[in-house]
């Protein structure tokens, strides 16, 4: 059969057409919904894996359980009558999805299909039979690879140094550490050695800008450009013997290369004519002079060709940019430069090295090892900071990079007063609603801690275990509690007795917490796949939903809920008297969930020209003042004294970590 479309209930879904019908009218549905709609009806009845989906409907690329996740929810906001009670598209605990229904198939038109039953009998038995053993064989071998999985244990920060140190290389020869330098933004990289002591000694005083560095026992490969404007690149070789520099050949125009040296010594860097051009991978062979290019970029579009790559034994990995598809991993051979393989891989990539067999990835989201074999993404790490990152035999050199934030006490007349002193950075805050004290989450060397601070003092509020993130934190009406989302789970602070008290949830996902005027708790929690805040008993666990059509961060008036939602630019009013919902700000960016407040009966908020006020009594919006200058910094208005008190950049810093890394089998 040449399937033209399926219908179940009220609803047309036309594969010829592309479109969906409901309830006789055509719905927007955009394409990977629609894809994913058609495989659903392909497959009912059938449980459906989430890796099952992703091989299917999103062809293999490596997507997280959270895209399938949101690509469900949207679907059941399409089709089902109650999202929030799906009667098509089900959950199987344990297992993924189950479309639940059997549509009717309709034929394509003119679609002449002639079949003979026997034979069609005997080409399903075959079919089958064929399935069976190729599922055995593909068990056997992928049951006989051990899985290799890696944990990060360990961290020791090596520069502590104001600036940005960046592009670590260690030197197993030499069990030396190279990297660049910069004192401040506006000043050029130069090439440093890490000394026992942990300072840094500058290899050499020119005026290069310099954007990489690599070494082989005595000699270093140096990548620099003449400078900033003009930026031609070149490839040195320093002598750390003689201290003679000589120049290898010329990297291209506008170009900031990176670089790798296998074991035949041969130099691998990213290459292009002009800024208009892709990159292009390209061996060097340092005793030959011989080169030999690697990759082929795609010229059309504006694709980006191959920047990122990392080399092991005989094996090149790089990034394959695309214009018009999702980004890919390759991996292929040096010698012979035949492609290995390439998959569709994750977005906003930083950098590739490898670990004896296993690739690690580092993103804008964190840290990840690819198993080539098993064809899996594992996140190692949740941090968003790490950079460039350079493996050895048996650890991990990350570029760490963080800002030096503080918090600051805004005034229309003076210059920001300072309330914290700290060489850390001050990630989200939270002023008392009846004195000057502030609650805030620190994050100094790559550890957070969450603190208390008045005009004049703070101290830590000590967490037994270590705190990997912290979604939000809010005070009690009353200022005699705390609760906090740490490490996705809920805990509640006593001011009295000085200890955090986990409360225990059955909800799949925590984001967002905080009280009523009653001090009553509630959260913002994932539940089937949709978010909606809920009140929730913390004596007994036992939870109230109190929004059915979204909810993602809130607070509280006497009686009314203000609120954002997941999905859905606005923000949101609801009378706990009359469940009744309004808008109270349209364009309100639903990604900036935690760029808002309710305090003195307004709601400030952020938005691209600065920060507004929007009055709730008379309904008028205005802008800021005080805050014009702050416009792209996290700020909060106190309840007490309606002062402002915002987190302002006092530096940016990077530093070189070295990572432990261990190894299981399983």
């Amino acid at each position: 059969m040449i399937e033209g479309s399926f219908s179940f209930d009220a609803i047309q879904v036309n594969t010829q057409t592309n479109t969906l019908t409901i309830n006789g009218k055509v719905t927007e549905c955009e394409p990977k919904l629609f894809e994913l709609l058609i495989f659903f009806c392909r497959n009912s009845q059938r449980a459906l894996s989430r890796d099952e989906l992703i091989e299917h409907v999103w062809q293999g690329r490596v997507v997280s359980d959270a895209a399938v996740n949101r690509a469900i929810s949207q679907l059941r906001k399409l089709i089902e009558p109650e999202p929030t009670k799906p009667i098509y598209i089900v959950t199987v605990s344990k297992v993924g999805y189950r479309f639940a229904v059997t549509p009717s198939v309709l034929t394509a038109p003119n679609a002449e299909v002639k079949q003979c039953p026997t034979a069609s009998k005997n080409k399903w038995l075959i079919g089958l039979i064929a399935m069976i053993v190729l599922i055995f064989l593909s068990m056997i071998t992928f049951l006989s690879k051990p899985n290799h999985q890696l944990k990060l244990t360990n961290r020791h920060v090596l520069t502590e140094q104001l600036g940005m140190t960046f592009n670590p290389y260690f030197d197993e020869i030499s069990q030396t550490l190279y990297a660049l330098h910069k004192s401040n933004n506006a000043a050029i990289s130069k090439v440093v050695k890490l000394e026992q002591n942990a300072s840094l000694t500058p290899l050499l005083s020119d005026n290069f800008y310099y954007t990489d560095v690599i070494a082989n026992g005595d000699f270093l490969y140096l990548a620099r450009l003449s400078n900033l404007t003009e930026r031609e690149c070149a490839i040195v070789e320093l002598n750390l013997v003689t201290q003679q520099l000589t120049q290898l050949l010329s990297c291209g125009a506008s170009v900031v290369t990176n670089m790798a040296l296998d074991s035949n010594n041969r130099l691998v860097y990213a290459y292009r004519e002009s800024a208009s051009a892709p990159y292009k991978l390209v061996a060097f062979n340092i005793r030959t002079a011989r080169q030999q290019q690697l990759s082929f970029p795609d010229n059309s579009g504006n694709s980006l060709g191959h920047r990122i790559f990392a080399i092991s034994n005989n094996q090149l990995a790089y990034i394959n940019y695309h214009a018009n598809k999702p980004d890919s991993l390759v991996i292929k051979t040096l010698n012979d430069s035949k492609s290995l393989f390439e998959v569709p891989l994750i977005d906003h990539l930083q950098s590739l090295s490898w670990f004896n067999d296993i690739l690690l990835i580092s993103a804008k989201d964190g840290l990840y090892q690819y198993n080539r074999e098993q064809n899996t993404l594992t996140q190692l790490d949740y941090s968003d900071t790490f950079n460039r990152i350079f493996a050895s035999k048996d650890a991990l050199f990350a570029e760490h990079y963080a800002v030096i934030s503080n918090l600051y006490h805004i005034t229309d007349t003076q210059t920001p007063l300072p309330i914290t002193k700290r060489q850390a950075s001050i990630l989200q805050f939270a002023p008392s609603p009846i004195n000057d004290q502030l609650v805030y989450v620190e994050s100094l060397n790559g550890k957070l801690s969450i603190k208390l601070a008045d005009k004049h003092t703070s101290k830590t509020l000590s967490f037994d275990n270590t705190i990997e993130y912290v979604g939000n934190i809010a005070w009690s009406f009353d200022a005699t509690a705390l609760v906090a989302n740490i490490n996705d789970q809920i805990y509640h602070y006593d001011m009295t007795t000085s200890q955090w008290q986990k409360i225990n949830h059955t909800f799949d996902t925590i984001h967002f917490v905080g009280f009523n005027a009653d001090n009553q708790l509630f959260v913002s929690a994932e539940q089937n796949q949709e978010w909606n805040i809920w009140q929730l008993d913390s004596a007994s666990s036992q939870a109230k939903q109190i929004t059915f059509n979204g909810g993602y961060s809130f607070y509280f008036a006497e009686n009314t809920l203000y609120y954002s939602k997941f999905s859905q630019d606005g923000l949101f009013a609801r009378s706990l008297l009359t469940n009744e919902e309004r808008v109270l700000v349209k364009d309100f960016a639903l990604l900036q969930w935690r760029d808002w407040q309710y305090v003195n009966n307004s709601i400030i908020y952020r938005t691209s020209l600065g920060y507004k006020r929007l009055n709730l009594a008379s309904k008028q919006t205005t802008g800021i003042s005080s805050l014009t200058k702050y416009g792209r910094n996290l700020c909060r208005q106190s309840n007490v004294n309606q002062q402002f008190f915002c987190t302002l950049l006092d530096n940016q810093i990077s530093q070189i970590w070295q990572i432990d890394i261990s190894e299981s089998k399983h």
